[in-house]
């Protein structure tokens, strides 16, 4: 099945669903295993109606990295000594250095570097 990810008030109409019908057709029309909404189910009845709307799910993920101004200004000085700029890579590098300057994080999303 595919991965997918639900908020927690999809969840609960998947899980007032089941209350009607049952928790493996519930699962069938979400396209999820029934032990998923088992698990969901287990979750709501320990954290309550209120408790489970507020959870946030974790989500993995690498998050940012925090780089300190003395190792990005190393990579910044490896570059230009490998002499391997194309133009992309030196403005994102003129970015990163200024960045750096300013103590900002950096957003590399949608190829448009931006600073935050």
């Amino acid at each position: 099945m595919a991965r997918k990810h639900f908020s927690q008030k999809q969840k609960l109409s998947i899980l007032r669903s089941a209350e009607q019908t049952t928790v493996k057709d519930a699962a069938n029309i979400a396209e999820v295993h029934f032990t998923t909404v088992n698990d969901w189910k287990k979750q709501f009845e320990v954290m309550g109606e209120q408790g489970y709307l507020e959870y946030q799910v974790p989500r993995p993920g690498r998050g940012i990295k925090k780089i300190s101004p003395e190792k990005g200004q190393a990579v910044v000085d490896c570059w230009y000594q490998q002499n391997v700029f194309t133009v992309r890579v030196k403005k994102f590098f003129q970015i990163f250095t200024r960045m750096l300057e300013e103590e900002k994080n950096i957003s590399l999303s949608s190829k448009q570097w931006e600073i935050s």
